[in-house]
């Protein structure tokens, strides 16, 4: 067998270190210590007069994985270094997958503990920790689709918690996924006969930005000056240029709007939106929605305004841009504020009258496009407008993407534009999915996602809860029948 090699995070740690300039690997992984048979521990007590003990009950801890490893540099320098590097690819906010080359399973672990080293000049000495909170370890990942009912086999000598997506084939208010044993997990409400089922939302505007057709260049926009050219391309809306600077600098750059079929009261605006700022480079994407006589509205964006600091925030405001508008910047909900550099994501506002109350509210997240489409380093933001100073009816939306003129551009793309109407009947039942829809239901990490966007209010039934597959024969089963098309996903686990 060639050296012994991790896989963490999806990352062949080895292949990150690199090598040495003879050609030798920086890092040895020398051995691992924790993969043998699943620990039990068991809590006895004993029995006045009789011998022995009686079991209470037995119990499967966590497993320790701890890899001793070796650490070459070339200089003392270059070593501290590459001991740097290490620590930042190996912390991660929760459990990660571990994988080793000499064996076709995978644990979820994370870094424990302090790794003491013993350095002697240009080489180091350690032992990572990893704690694995569930003690199992896992197969390859499965994949099987079905429509109605399906046998999941597990293979494995231990329980295991499965993934569905299932797509919409028509609209539908709830989903229900059925064990044969009577365990299930519904999302949304099947409702009662008297409730007549509608849709929220009715899209007045959809455009992926493949061409300028049908949008005009506007006059103005807050902050700077209307300059350059904009053109559509298959990555989306992009700004070709920017024209030379414009005295006193501001930010400049080309602005389209268009027109709505008609006006919208309440709604909903989204897009996908690149923003690749690192590297020193700025940018500005913003999207105004202005009522009959061009004023705004709202307006979402985000942007890197800093010089020489990569940061990305968001933005919101409400009203034109005068002393009586409300606006709110933001940075993703983590300790690190630079997460959002190089966004490629979506932005969403939305304007509604839920329950009487007058609520706008944005949207920013990122999108997992090496998993599974998921939403992460997502903010929520919230603005209850009680004196219905902000709702003018929208009858354009309009695009600005600017730079400033002394600075490098940062590449920007916009796509998969989308204005829709959102309404609520207090008698009906809202649809929760519409055709093409995806409802994502994960029993192992306790999530439902529709769409990317997790939705865990939707999961309100009392009986309904998540669920694992036994090994053997697991015969599951999707309702309302024939609405959707279904993939479920696993590994099979072993003790």
């Amino acid at each position: 067998m060639d050296e012994l090699r991790m896989v963490f995070n999806g990352m062949d740690i080895v292949d990150k270190l690199g090598t040495t300039k003879n050609g030798q690997p920086k890092l040895v992984i020398a051995d691992v210590v924790g993969r043998s048979v699943t620990t039990v521990e068991n809590e006895t007590v004993g029995v006045p007069g009789k011998a022995g003990s009686h079991l209470l009950r037995s119990k499967e801890p966590q497993r320790v994985l701890e890899v001793p490893f070796i650490l070459r540099g070339e200089t003392h320098e270059q070593l501290r270094m590459d001991v740097n590097k290490l620590s930042e690819l190996l912390i991660t906010p929760s459990e990660a997958n571990i994988s080793f080359n000499d064996e076709p399973y995978t644990y979820y672990g994370k870094l424990e503990g302090e790794v003491p080293l013993t350095e002697h000049r240009t080489n180091a000495k350690g032992t990572l920790t990893f704690i694995c909170p569930d003690p199992y370890k896992y197969g390859e990942e499965k994949r099987e689709t079905f429509t109605e009912g399906h046998a999941v086999f597990n293979a494995g000598t231990a329980e295991t918690s499965p993934v569905f997506r299932a797509t919409a084939k028509q609209s539908a208010t709830f989903l229900d996924i059925v064990k044969e044993n009577g365990e299930y997990i519904r999302v949304g409400d099947p409702g009662r006969l008297e409730q007549e089922p509608y849709s929220r939302t009715r899209t007045v505007l959809f455009d992926k930005g493949t061409s300028v057709t049908g949008w005009t260049d506007a006059s103005s926009a807050d902050h700077g000056y209307v300059a350059g050219q904009m053109i559509g391309t298959p990555k989306g809306f992009h700004p070709q240029s920017f024209d030379p600077a414009i005295s006193p600098y501001a930010w400049q750059g080309p602005v389209k709007k268009r027109s709505l079929p008609e006006p919208v009261g309440n709604f909903v605006l989204s897009a996908y939106v690149t923003l690749k700022n690192v590297g020193n480079y700025t940018g500005m994407i913003e999207f105004y929605l202005l009522d009959a006589n061009n004023e705004t509205v709202a307006k979402i964006g985000i942007e890197d305004p800093f010089r020489g600091r990569d940061l990305v925030q968001g933005k919101m405001q409400l009203g034109p841009d005068d002393a009586d508008r409300y606006h709110e910047y933001t940075f993703p909900p983590t300790k690190w504020k630079q997460a959002w550099n190089n966004f490629e994501g979506i932005l969403k506002l939305f304007r509604d009258d839920y329950s009487g109350e007058k609520r706008i509210r944005s949207y920013f997240t990122l999108i997992d496009e090496n998993g599974n489409g998921g939403h992460y380093g997502t903010f929520k933001g919230y603005y209850h407008d009680v004196e219905g100073k902000y709702q003018t009816d929208v009858t354009q939306v309009q695009l600005a993407m600017r730079k400033w003129p002394s600075e490098v551009e940062a590449e920007m793309y916009v796509t998969d534009v989308k204005v829709q109407t959102y309404h609520t009947e207090p008698e009906g039942l809202p649809y929760i999915v519409e055709p093409g829809d995806v409802i994502e239901v994960d029993h192992k990490k306790a999530v439902i996602r529709i769409n990317g966007e997790e939705r865990n209010d939707l999961k309100f039934d009392f009986g309904s809860d998540y669920f694992k597959l036994v090994p053997g024969v697991n015969n599951v089963y999707i309702f309302p029948g024939g609405a959707f098309d279904t993939e479920i996903t696993w590994r099979d686990a072993y003790k």
